[in-house]
């Protein structure tokens, strides 16, 4: 509860006025005494003058009724005289009194007049404060006004964010379900996509066979008529190819050697024109060879550990090298400087292989995981789980198809643009 301004305003000025009554008395208080002190003493300074007024009457009448010398008579007159004396002494007295009063009077009418001005002084503060009272309360009523309008406002903007909230909870919720939802469809796709990727590896696979089966007549329809009096073993095999094979006679002596490592050589890989040769060995090192010429062109360096395996991709610009420190690094044949880091498996890397069309690159691991890896971002596209550590990998002529070779003496054949796996072989 607040009291309004006017009673408020009112009860200041009253007890200043109380407190201003004090003051007066308080200030009158040291004339008081004086004041009547000095009414006293004029009382009795009147009544002196009247009796010394009738001493000296009587004196008078005494002299002029007895004009002889009566001793009796003279005595009394000296007896008045003596009065009179003793009263113009007092008068005296009194009149000094009454000058020493008055004297005090004055100074304290001085004293009074400063008080006056402190309290004309101490009124006008007292006037400006009333007044800053009064404009504070003023003030102080439109804050708590303004106050209340602001809980007001904020109890409509509670509100309004409770309700947001709740429409917040809800869109929420809304977009929880469509995310469930869009998932569920996302995974029917995905599983129509694989059914329809089966589908077309059927009849790609269908196609090939037939193709397949069309050449190899037409090719036993030819050799029948060129080569029909060759042994009948070589209906295993193209019969001009095992002519040219049959013609052949194996190297006595090797045309080149060449110490290419410090350590053991673990691989080697022409590429696709035959006229350069790649080496890797237990030395972390990558070494390029000229073949014509056997000269060394180039090293490249950034494996901690031995190297299993290297591959030149189809369009020579790339080169890809794998091993024990379970990464895979990609140079720039142009350049020679490192293009790509792969890493993501947990053991040594045994096998890579880029695809047909370069795009892609496939590493197999002792991990029991064939990772597939984008060539354009460098980032890994699918993870295939084979079960078993292994140990080699090969990609079909027609790109579509990756071969692996395990720990468990299986092999196995899967899709190389979603890593299904197509069939396996076991205990070979």
């Amino acid at each position: 509860f607040l009291p309004s301004s006017s009673s408020s305003s009112s009860s200041i000025v009253d007890t200043i006025h109380s407190l201003l009554d004090d003051r007066d008395r308080r200030e009158k208080f040291p004339f008081e005494g004086p004041f009547e002190h000095c009414s006293q003493l004029m009382g009795k300074q009147r009544e002196d003058q009247l009796t010394i007024l009738e001493l000296q009457r009587r004196i008078v009448d005494m002299r002029s009724q007895t004009k002889g010398a009566d001793p009796m008579t003279t005595a009394q007159v000296q007896n008045l005289e003596s009065q009179v004396k003793e009263k113009d002494d007092e008068l005296s007295n009194l009149y000094r009194q009454q000058a020493k009063n008055t004297q005090k009077m004055l100074e304290l009418s001085e004293k009074a007049q400063d008080h006056a001005k402190e309290m004309e002084v101490k009124d006008m503060e007292i006037r400006r404060l009333i007044s800053l009272t009064e404009n504070g309360e003023g003030k102080f009523q439109n804050a708590m006004r303004d106050r209340s309008v602001f809980e007001g406002e904020n109890k409509i903007l509670k509100t309004e964010i409770e309700s947001l909230r709740k429409q917040m909870e809800d869109a929420l919720a809304k977009i929880r379900q469509v995310e469930k939802e869009n998932a569920t469809m996302v995974n029917e796709v995905l599983k129509m996509k694989g059914q329809q990727a089966d589908k077309l590896n059927a009849l790609n696979e269908m196609h090939e066979k037939r193709v397949a089966m069309e050449q190899q007549r037409a090719n036993e329809a030819r050799n029948e008529a060129e080569w029909g009096s060759l042994p009948d073993k070589t209906v295993i095999l193209d019969k001009k190819v095992w002519r040219e094979i049959f013609d052949v006679r194996i190297p006595t002596k090797d045309i080149r050697a060449t110490r290419a490592h410090k350590g053991q050589a673990s691989a080697i890989a022409f590429d696709k024109n035959g006229h350069i040769l790649a080496s890797c060995g237990t030395d972390a090192a990558v070494r390029l060879y000229e073949v014509k010429s056997g000269s060394l062109l180039d090293t490249l360096s950034g494996h901690t550990a031995s190297i299993l395996d290297i591959d030149f991709s189809s369009d020579e610009k790339l080169i890809m090298a794998a091993g024990n420190d379970a990464r895979a690094l990609i140079w720039s044949m142009e350049t020679k400087r490192q293009r790509m880091v792969l890493t993501g498996h947990t053991s040594k890397i045994c096998a890579c292989s880029f695809s047909t069309d370069a795009k892609q690159a496939y590493t197999g691991s002792y991990d029991r995981t064939v990772r597939i890896w984008d060539m354009q971002t460098g980032r890994k596209s699918h993870t295939i789980d084979c079960g078993s550590a292994v140990n080699y990998l090969s990609v079909c002529a027609g790109g579509n198809i990756l071969g692996t070779a395990h720990l468990d003496r299986s092999v196995r054949l899967w899709s190389s643009r979603d890593g299904e796996e197509v069939t396996s072989w076991k205990d070979i």
